[in-house]
């Protein structure tokens, strides 16, 4: 199962580095490394993202893991 999700983390990078506006594809690249314990990964991804889109219900989700107060 692991290798699957590494596999699917490749191919949502390659999305992300050709469709940078594709919101949904990068915040399910999140969902993956939340998944799989890259927390640094994650948070660095979720403060790019909530820039572009601060208002996306999925991304207000992780608001509370990831943001500082």
């Amino acid at each position: 199962a692991t290798g699957n999700l590494n596999s699917a983390i490749e191919q949502y990078e390659k999305v992300r580095k050709h469709f940078p506006y594709y919101i949904n594809a990068q915040i399910n690249l999140l969902d993956l490394y939340s998944e799989t314990g890259k927390t640094e990964n994650a948070k660095a991804l979720f403060n790019e993202l909530f820039e572009k889109s601060p208002d996306n219900p999925r991304l207000l989700e992780y608001k509370k893991k990831f943001q500082q107060p």
